[in-house]
């Protein structure tokens, strides 16, 4: 069973009798010093060297509490997609009544210092918040971690407290999709990228249901080139990326229909990106950039595409007219800038 997956890694849930890259994982004194020293009354853990004994004959039970049980809890294999080998583990679990789940990643050592722990961890609050819809995570450190803590605040966490040297981390799925978005690398389009374009438009079939015709490279090309004549008009369209990959596009024009606004001639998420809050994020963090300089940001949405219309109702966006079949929206962005 696999889940998320990046151009570099993937999580698999492992069959029962792969469970022994586990049991070399936690043997290995490299991997597990960051768990010596503690006073733990368990069976198999070595405080001198931070590793826990983990017998095949125990593999059995221990699977069967792991696995099958989602949402209640969750374990897994982090791969190398270049050629399908372990490079650690994550997992989540619930306890009681509490609100949130608690969450582990182990990076084996000699896989350390490659940007696994982070990209893991970014398929892990994936899993946990788009597919098991869990409220928050929790992960907890000694004070001394600076680098495991800095790597779960890139991710969105938080710290929420302190005991006895050890630091409490909370993450919200705002918070992840939030710092998922910050990591995106943001780009100006050009007719270089028309191929990526025109597969994430042909993702969205739907919206050229409302929009005709069908796009191709050529209606791409327009989309890239067309504006509004104009003084002073500003024309961009924007890509975001996220691990090499188009995920995200917006079309927008600056200083139009006047001075002081602009205008979203087109926004389109990939459909494997959508339904998970990250549309409404980049909106968001866009209108807080144009604020800088912008008093106004303005859209029109088709009367027919009404899952459109509620998306932009969703984002703060209100209704203030209606042409030829087109519904005028706007949101106001910077007050200061009206007076």
């Amino acid at each position: 069973m696999n889940h998320m997956k990046t151009d570099r890694l993937y999580l698999h849930v492992p069959e029962l009798s792969e469970l022994d890259y586990r049991r070399k994982l936690m043997a290995d004194p490299g991997t597990m010093s960051y768990n010596k020293g503690y006073d733990l009354n368990f069976s198999g853990y070595d405080p001198d060297t931070g590793c826990i004994a983990f017998p095949q004959e125990e593999w059995a039970q221990w699977y069967e509490w792991w696995t099958g049980h989602e949402p209640e809890r969750f374990y897994a294999y982090v791969m190398r997609c270049k050629d399908n080998m372990p490079v650690g583990e994550v997992c989540l679990h619930h306890h009681g009544n509490d609100p949130f789940h608690e969450m582990g990643i182990v990076i084996e050592a000699c896989h350390r210092g490659r940007g696994y722990g982070l990209a893991a961890l970014k398929l892990l609050m994936s899993h946990a918040f788009d597919d098991m819809h869990v409220k928050e995570v929790h992960n907890s450190f000694e004070e001394s971690r600076r680098a495991a803590m800095a790597i779960h605040q890139r991710c969105g966490f938080a710290i929420c407290g302190s005991d006895r040297g050890i630091t409490q981390m909370a993450c919200t799925k705002e918070g992840y999709l939030n710092s998922r978005v910050k990591m995106m690398e943001r780009k100006e389009l050009s007719t270089e990228d028309i191929p990526e374009v025109l597969e994430l438009y042909r993702t969205n079939p739907q919206y050229f249901v409302h929009c005709p015709p069908e796009p191709d490279e050529n209606s791409v090309s327009g989309d890239m080139t067309v504006k509004p004549e104009g003084i002073g008009i500003i024309k961009h369209l924007y890509g975001w990326y996220e691990d090499g990959r188009l995920c995200a596009l917006m079309d927008l024009l600056e200083n139009y229909p006047e001075t002081g606004k602009a205008w979203i001639g087109l926004f389109m998420v990939h459909s494997e990106f959508q339904h998970k809050g990250m549309g409404r994020i980049l909106i968001k963090l866009m209108c807080e950039g144009l604020s800088k300089d912008k008093n106004e940001i303005r859209l029109g949405v088709m009367e027919t595409n009404t899952p459109a219309f509620h998306f932009w109702q969703a984002c703060g966006f209100e209704k203030y007219g209606s042409r030829e079949g087109i519904i005028l929206m706007r949101k106001t962005l910077n007050k200061e800038k009206d007076r």
